[in-house]
């Protein structure tokens, strides 16, 4: 099952294994993203239902619309262990955070967390070395399912998807208009692409959500099932389960 929490950030519910992923930070809105409300904030800084039995909070990377390291710091259940890929330009920040960390090294790196291995493929951020940021997709397994999140990757990157293929992925809301992207989704070959880095309405002031919808149409005929990933202000949206 797939809460939708914010811009990029997924809550993952997989049997008792529930991994938080890109979800703590609280800018973003200024560039047309949307930060998760207050009130979600704080029910997954306080572990509260439904990301209560947390088992990992999981970042792609530390930006100002995936994960800061201020709120990562305000987690309460100081024994769940953050999950991220080691940057020099928050080294101080994420060596002085509480809860246990576990770094994606190297070009990639897999970390077993309760009934999902998460394997962490080194990619580039989308605009290159503009941002210098490390960066890392993500496959998450189980026992007969794959799912992918791209998080901010270029998605035509050699290193994607490295042979593997997805039941379920999680990319970019440009990507499937770009000849990359269509590349990237041929070769996972899911049965369900969502396309997320969406803002909520009141926060949408270029109209992604209605021209994103407008591109699913216009490559229908080549796209497996798509939809953009529902989220509303306020509270969570389940957009589907697909376990």
């Amino acid at each position: 099952m797939f809460y939708a929490v914010a811009n990029a950030g997924v809550l993952i519910v997989c049997g008792r294994t529930k991994l938080l992923v890109d979800a703590l930070f609280t800018g973003g809105r200024g560039a047309g993203f949307s930060p998760p409300s207050d009130a979600v904030l704080e029910c997954m800084l306080a572990g509260e239902a439904p990301f209560d039995g947390l088992s990992a909070y999981v970042f792609t990377h530390l930006h100002p619309d995936h994960g800061e390291p201020c709120a990562i710091a305000r987690i309460r259940d100081k024994s769940v262990p953050v999950l991220l890929p080691r940057t020099a330009r928050f080294a101080r920040e994420v060596e002085a955070l509480e809860n246990p960390v576990v770094y994606f090294d190297g070009a990639e790196s897999c970390v077993d967390v309760g009934g999902l291995r998460v394997t962490a493929v080194e990619t580039e951020h989308a605009g290159g070395e503009a941002f210098g940021i490390e960066h890392r997709s993500l496959f998450l397994g189980a026992p007969g399912r794959r799912v992918f999140l791209a998080g901010d990757a270029r998605s035509d990157d050699a290193r994607l998807p490295g042979g593997r293929t997805a039941d379920i992925a999680f990319l970019a809301f440009p990507e499937v208009a770009r000849a990359g992207g269509r590349a990237l989704i041929e070769a996972l070959s899911p049965k369900k692409l969502f396309l997320y880095h969406l803002p909520f309405p009141e926060d949408d002031r270029y109209r992604m959500n209605a021209m994103t919808r407008r591109r699913i149409e216009e490559n229908a005929d080549w796209l497996p099932e798509t939809e953009v990933f529902r989220k509303a202000s306020g509270h969570l949206v389940i957009s589907g389960n697909y376990e």
